[in-house]
């Protein structure tokens, strides 16, 4: 709906996307962020292990630890230190913004133009989510 192209809208205006877990720490927003590039922030260390074969997290993403026993669970504080981060440390804030851009290319199935070679609904080549997580399937099962 419109509340969702919003969203969307206010993350591609946005370098930091702050992705709190809910009922679950699975959030769709993650790859609507990372399909305008905008870095997800995660307070819990169980969010940057979603995906394993689809990106590494930890090279596009930022964790604040909020299971920790002693984490500040502060969200001036965050924003705070994200703004520093901005501004203090561009050069990392622009390689994991670059980084959650590529993420989103395996985090998306790309719908095939069904007049391709053979129609067997050829792309450009590129692996979207559904071609990782056959490959991962096919390399685990043969030999």
């Amino acid at each position: 709906g419109g509340g969702a192209r919003q969203a969307v809208e206010l993350y591609a205006r946005s370098l930091f996307c702050l992705m709190p877990p809910g009922d679950s720490i699975v959030r769709g927003a993650i790859v609507d962020a990372l399909s305008v590039a905008c870095v997800p922030v995660f307070f819990h260390p169980a969010q940057q292990q979603l995906w394993p074969l689809h990106w590494n997290a930890s090279e596009a993403s930022l964790l604040f630890d909020w299971t920790a026993p002693d984490a500040e669970r502060n969200a001036t504080a965050v924003l705070l230190a994200l703004v520093a981060f901005a501004e203090e440390r561009r050069g990392e804030a622009r390689a994991l913004q670059q980084a959650a851009g590529r993420a989103h290319e395996r985090m998306v199935y790309r719908r095939r133009d069904p007049r391709g070679a053979g129609g067997g609904g050829e792309h450009d080549g590129r692996s979207d989510a559904v071609d990782v997580l056959v490959g991962s399937l096919l390399s685990r099962f043969a030999g």
